[in-house]
């Protein structure tokens, strides 16, 4: 299957407004990609302090952003493990049924 989503490495920039009193984390493909661009690359997510600046609220949205920036990478080695045959020894990992669904449940959720 062809891949559908933004190419290219995410990465995080962090932005501190301190007119507006809040902190962002964007999520970034720095590919050379023409979808939502701006001149310094391609914005997948924004992410701000939310919810009446909780003391925690800008650590979750950068944990959010993290995560999302890691998608394209857990996505491929989901795939990667489900492709898996044979170890340099000629030995073929086992997956169990549950390890098999949730793997391809992530990938369905990540692709369809």
């Amino acid at each position: 299957m062809k891949t559908q989503h933004t190419k290219g490495e995410w990465i995080l920039v962090y932005n501190k407004d301190n007119h507006a009193m809040i902190e962002t984390v964007r999520v970034k493909a720095w590919e050379d990609n023409n979808l939502m661009g701006d001149y310094r690359g391609c914005i997948i997510a924004d992410l701000t302090e939310s919810h009446g600046f909780r003391k925690h609220a800008f650590a979750e949205a950068n944990a959010n952003a993290r995560l999302i920036a890691a998608a394209p990478e857990l996505l491929n080695a989901c795939k990667t493990v489900l492709k898996c045959k044979t170890n340099q020894y000629g030995e073929t990992p086992e997956l169990s049924n549950d390890l098999r669904t949730i793997i391809e449940s992530a990938i369905k959720k990540a692709t369809e």
